[in-house]
């Protein structure tokens, strides 16, 4: 295994990590909106945040690390990105306290 292939991998998986940490969390968030699951809506909906906010550091920082500069878009969307989370799960710890 050359190590380009290693990183590749790498690169992938974390990837892969982050964007079905986006979609788990788009599963608590229906489930949030549906009924059959709504004991378990926010342990759905938490599991994907972090699975996605892992994979978007980690693949952030792998990048990172082979000098990559990203374009101002994509940095600017890596930081929307932590607002929104931030956004949602503020509101979903007052919901949870009330």
């Amino acid at each position: 295994m050359t190590r380009n292939t290693d990183m590749e991998r790498m690169r992938s998986a974390l990837t892969t990590l982050s964007v079905m940490g986006a979609a788990v969390a788009g599963a608590g968030v229906g489930s949030l909106l549906g009924s059959d699951l709504w004991p378990l809506a926010w342990w759905i909906f938490a599991v994907g945040v972090l699975a996605h906010l892992v994979g978007m550091v980690g693949i952030r920082n792998f990048l990172a690390v082979g000098g990559y500069d990203p374009p101002t878009w994509q940095k600017a969307a890596y930081w929307l990105c932590w607002v929104a989370v931030g956004i949602v799960v503020t509101f979903g710890l007052i919901e949870v306290a009330t």
